[in-house]
């Protein structure tokens, strides 16, 4: 179900562009890494599982000129994004928004 979820992000996040992924090979843990440009950073709460409220930073990423991709990070995470910085990020995928393991700039 894991693998299923990430080929599902994977695929969506391809078609808008401007992102690589690459998932390690244990089945349990897939790892995603995304990168490009921080254009947008929000904090909002997002209709979870059980309609539960769920805290979310909202990253909208753009690579070069190929288009935008949005991501939902688990919790606050705002204070480790830079507006405008090219960003590499690696993520595993929850049931409601991705969990960030590292990001760097550069």
């Amino acid at each position: 179900m894991r693998a299923l979820i990430a080929a599902m992000l994977a695929l969506s996040l391809t078609g808008c562009g401007g992102v690589f992924f690459q998932a390690n090979s244990n089945p349990d843990n897939h790892v995603v890494t995304v990168s490009g440009f921080v254009t947008v950073i929000q904090f909002t709460t997002i209709s979870g599982a059980g309609n539960t409220s769920i805290f979310v930073t909202v990253i909208t990423l753009e690579q070069s000129s190929s288009g935008f991709s949005t991501l939902n990070f688990c919790g606050d995470v705002r204070s480790q994004f830079s507006a405008g910085a090219f960003a590499t990020m690696k993520f595993t995928q929850s049931a409601d928004c991705v969990n960030l393991i590292a990001i760097t700039f550069g």
